[in-house]
């Protein structure tokens, strides 16, 4: 089954494209220290997450951690983002204020429960007729010797298919 927690996708967005790294640390151009990154997730939103199963920098600790909550405990880490690192902060990455608005966006999916959107395969009959005919082609290919390599070995694998 699905799920609306986020992906180590987006989390990495909002790491890189909202927050900002330095040297492997987290947060422009107040950085997170180790001992700021521990106190964060209960300052912000009163939520425990034990720091010391993670291993790294604070950059790694918290895509670590982010990645472990659940939904909704996500969606309370990236409001206390966007509050230690507001959007109009003039020495954040230049991505900030344009990544603000996909950070608000996961926040919305995060707290409706929401799946993540995609599509779901189809196959047609067009599809089929389209991948035989690759299939004939390629096999005819090789029978010609088309396949940039030199010799009967290219013959000798592939079976007949006359259609």
């Amino acid at each position: 089954m699905a799920s609306s927690a986020l992906t180590a996708g987006e989390v990495l967005r909002v790491v890189n494209r909202y927050i900002g790294v330095s040297g492997g640390y987290l947060g422009l151009p107040n950085r997170f220290t180790y001992a700021s990154h521990a106190d964060f997730y209960a300052e912000y939103f009163e939520v425990s997450v034990d720091l010391s199963q993670f291993g790294g920098t604070t950059r790694e600790t918290f895509i670590q951690a982010l990645l472990s909550l659940p939904a909704g405990d996500q969606a309370k880490v990236l409001r206390g983002v966007i509050e230690r690192f507001p959007p109009d902060e003039s020495d954040g990455p230049s991505t900030l204020p344009a990544a603000y608005g996909d950070v608000q966006a996961l926040i919305k999916r995060l707290e409706s429960g929401a799946l993540v959107e995609g599509h779901s395969p189809r196959i047609t009959s067009a599809a089929g007729g389209q991948g035989a005919s690759r299939r004939r082609e390629l096999d005819l290919d090789i029978r010609s010797n088309k396949c940039g390599r030199s010799g009967p070995h290219c013959v000798a694998r592939v079976p007949d298919r006359s259609v």
